[in-house]
């Protein structure tokens, strides 16, 4: 079956990837949360590590693995191994902090 039969988009639409408006490579230390600033008019943030991390979104809570239950709604939570997100606007979330157990590096890419 032909991609023009399987969908109504065309094909230059389906396999179209944007390239993104900045990249921070990011190495880091097993048990340290590290910063990361967000880049002035970036909405969104693709991450990719080989190893697991815990990314908290915001201005000054630093990352951490959890060590107890939060519960659901909480600010204080992090995420585990984010994909792709969206911020709002960077005026409520100005940086990130990543923390992960182990050594290891990574890459977050930016997009407006």
């Amino acid at each position: 079956m032909a991609v023009s039969e399987a969908s109504p988009l065309r094909y230059q639409d389906v396999l179209r990837t944007c390239s993104s408006d900045g990249i921070a490579n990011v190495p880091l230390s097993s048990g340290t949360a590290q910063a990361i600033a967000i880049p002035a008019g970036a909405r969104a943030a693709n991450f990719a590590f080989n190893v697991d991390i815990w990314v908290a979104f915001g201005t000054t809570q630093a990352a951490a693995s959890p060590s107890s239950y939060s519960s659901a709604g909480s600010s204080a939570a992090c995420v585990f191994n984010p994909t792709l997100r969206y911020f709002a606007s960077t005026n409520g979330t100005t940086a990130l902090s990543l923390y992960s157990d182990y050594t290891g590096k990574g890459s977050i890419e930016f997009y407006r």
